[in-house]
């Protein structure tokens, strides 16, 4: 069963470990509301898993930042174009985002999955209409005998 590898960041480790970073250039991170990873409070601020471990990050490194909150599509084509420094979100790696911008290594991997008796049951008969194909059976890791 394929283990869903979930990816918080992008290019934190590409643009911390990067000589010529200006410490005094403010970083435009983009982001993504995805609790427990990112969280927007009710001012506006970020909270979550990758933004304490970016900020914690950030600090060591003397470097200022702002988000820009953006949708995912934006987040990834954004990096491309030099319009962000970096996204955090739960982004997950595929081969077309890998062969447009680079990632940090996974460092949170779930097994988590949904299991239903062998026979089909009126639950997969319910959800798998809302998924194309077997994506309920192959990626999201369902129990699912013919």
């Amino acid at each position: 069963m394929p283990r869903l590898t979930v990816l918080l960041m992008t290019l934190i480790g590409a643009i911390f470990s990067l000589q010529g970073f200006a410490q005094n250039k403010e970083m435009v991170v983009a982001t993504k509301e995805a609790p427990p990873f990112v969280i927007e409070k009710e001012n506006g601020e970020f909270e979550g898993i990758s933004i304490m471990l970016f900020e914690k990050i950030a600090r060591a490194r003397d470097l200022t930042f702002r988000y820009e909150e953006t949708e995912l599509a934006d987040m990834i084509d954004g990096l491309e174009s030099g319009k962000y420094d970096a996204s955090i979100a739960a982004l997950t790696v595929n081969a077309d985002r890998e062969s447009r911008i680079d990632f940090t290594h996974p460092f949170y991997t779930t097994g988590l999955a949904i299991a239903v008796p062998k026979d089909e049951s009126r639950l997969m008969g319910a959800v798998s209409g809302f998924f194309p194909g077997d994506f309920l059976r192959r990626w999201v890791g369902c129990v699912y005998c013919y």
